[in-house]
């Protein structure tokens, strides 16, 4: 069994990195942000992007930097192969990476942001609503979408903004 040390402890999260050139731009705003990143598109053999478009052949979590390497991108594969194959393990590791941010939050006096789609378009809120019902009070999910759905109808504990792409109509936007 853990203990809450050991849970606060960054260097045992199992899903989530907090290691992204992006994300890491946030600290500069009093934001340090973790992010989970699945392979994206159908790199894996499973589709993570639903509502993907021309995005894909250029697609900066896959083409771009340390995730051209194949050591990135073999662990983006396994944990997308995870998340399909055995989603209760998978969710039980997001889970309890979310619970020990959370712990390290409340310690620290601070708050985290959370990207749970940083490659991919899952729905989170359908998938694992335990993320977003309180239970994580110093963190703040928030992400990209393509899907006009979600984003209208998203859990005001996620923060959601639409991604246009060439198949959007400005005029439902």
């Amino acid at each position: 069994m853990l203990d809450k040390s050991s849970l606060r402890n960054t260097k045992m999260l199992k899903l989530l990195s907090e290691h992204n050139h992006k994300l890491d731009k946030s600290e500069a705003y009093g934001l340090k942000s973790y992010s989970l990143n699945l392979a994206p598109g159908d790199h894996s053999g499973y589709e993570t992007c639903p509502h993907r478009g021309a995005c894909f052949d250029g697609c900066v979590s896959w083409n771009t930097g340390w995730k051209r390497t194949a050591v990135v991108r073999d662990s983006m594969v396994s944990n997308t192969k995870h998340f399909f194959n055995d989603r209760k393990s998978f969710l039980w590791l997001l889970n309890r990476d979310l619970h020990c941010l959370n712990l390290r939050a409340v310690e620290k006096d601070e708050d985290y942001g959370i990207r749970p789609n940083c490659s991919s378009d899952v729905n989170w809120s359908k998938i694992c609503p335990t993320m977003f019902d309180g239970r994580y009070n110093r963190l703040h999910f928030y992400d990209y979408t393509k899907s006009l759905v979600r984003w209208r109808n998203q859990d005001k504990a996620y923060s959601l903004t639409y991604s246009l792409n060439e198949r959007s109509n400005l005029d439902s936007v």
